[in-house]
């Protein structure tokens, strides 16, 4: 955690507008992609008449320009991230990493609750579906996929996840300095063997869903990696998902891979994919796109990603024609709740670990095109 509270701090020093999300229902942020007139979102919903984004309609009615109308939610959806079942054992579940069983323990615990949480606040925050952001796992075991699975499983609510860097690479401790781990990062492989049924499914759910084709070919490694990258839509808005996690290992007396980030500018790769996705689906006139990952948005090449590969994330996706669609990017990893600016002005938004405190951040979408991401429910 300390790792995290660092650089935690040095983004709030190099972010020109900052502020923690604490969790304040009442706390509304001023700015152009946050709700500022003081309405309460919930007394807005949506209706089967309700304008989407870039929509128009005609109508008879006169209507009285006088009086500014405030604008419909249209939906919420909630973040978790950072779940790390398998935390605070030497080797989860039976031995090895190729393994099954598990027993209840702290970060599983705190995932129920957060899904109780979820659950109990979605019909008066209108919550349509849960995004995971990543490490699901502490160590890339098996069982430790498996457990996150069957809790995730255990939602009402449709749910997508993303990988992150602690599911990578499987390993486990055969003492306080000692491990053993896969002798590649296949981490993605046991993703995917967990969740390509959950992806299968959820088509019913979002008919738009695109999953990434993989395994494809990795010439930085030399061997084939599958990149979890997804888009979808949903009530107009657009949703990209990204997978930006290194294979690359960590330093030897580290176990796993590091906790940077990457673009995987190759054929088949992350940033291939993007562009492909943005020529082929450009936004419409208005249409809100997010964009998701467990990395922030940083340039910390040592812990998220380099100066270069961050300047280019920023000129693609918040410059320009795109950059006035795109309303924000959201992250995990830092294991804090954070708020602050891009160099373009848009925000970033950071959600805490879920293994914490049970955090649950919801997003809400509304018909003009804005959304409040202020909303962070926690476990007492």
């Amino acid at each position: 955690m300390g790792r995290q509270v660092i650089f935690a701090a040095w983004f709030l020093l190099a972010t020109t507008v900052w502020h923690c999300s604490c969790g304040d229902p009442g706390h509304e942020r001023t700015g152009t992609e946050v709700r500022t007139d003081g309405a309460a979102p919930q007394d807005h919903r949506a209706t089967e008449d309700s304008v989407v984004p870039g929509e128009t309609r005609d109508s008879p009615d006169i209507v009285d320009v006088g009086e500014a109308q405030p604008p419909v939610r249209l939906f919420s959806f909630a973040i978790i991230t950072d779940t790390h079942i398998g935390e605070g054992f030497l080797d989860f579940g039976t031995p090895g990493f190729y393994d099954s069983g598990g027993e209840e323990h702290v970060p599983s615990q705190r995932l129920r609750t957060a899904i109780e949480i979820v659950e109990a606040a979605a019909s008066d925050l209108d919550i349509h579906f849960v995004l995971a952001l990543g490490d699901f796992t502490d160590s890339g075991e098996d069982s430790e996929f498996a457990m996150a699975g069957q809790l995730l499983d255990e939602l009402t609510l449709p749910w997508l996840p993303l990988i992150g860097n602690h599911d990578m690479w499987p390993y486990y401790r055969t003492g306080p300095d000692s491990f053993e781990e896969a002798p590649l990062p296949t981490g993605d492989v046991a993703f995917m063997e967990t969740f390509q049924d959950h992806f299968v499914q959820s088509v019913d759910v979002f008919p738009s869903l695109e999953l990434a084709p993989g395994p494809v070919h990795n010439p930085e490694l030399d061997l084939d990696s599958h990149f979890v990258n997804f888009s979808f839509e949903h009530l107009g808005t657009r949703f990209l998902c990204l997978d930006l996690v290194t294979r690359s290992h960590a330093p030897p007396e580290v176990p796993g891979i590091g906790p940077d980030g990457q673009l995987f500018d190759f054929e088949g790769g992350t940033w291939s994919w993007l562009r492909k996705q943005l020529d082929e689906h450009p936004p419409g006139p208005s249409q809100p796109v997010l964009v998701f990952a467990h990395h922030p948005l940083v340039p910390l090449e040592l812990e998220n990603f380099s100066q270069e590969e961050h300047d280019t994330v920023v000129e693609t996706l918040f410059s320009g024609a795109v950059g006035q669609n795109v309303k924000a990017w959201f992250a995990g990893h830092w294991h804090v709740n954070l708020v602050g600016n891009l160099p373009t002005g848009h925000p970033m938004v950071i959600t805490a670990a879920t293994k914490d405190t049970s955090a649950v951040r919801v997003v809400q979408v509304f018909s003009d095109g804005s959304i409040d991401f202020e909303t962070v429910l926690e476990s007492p």
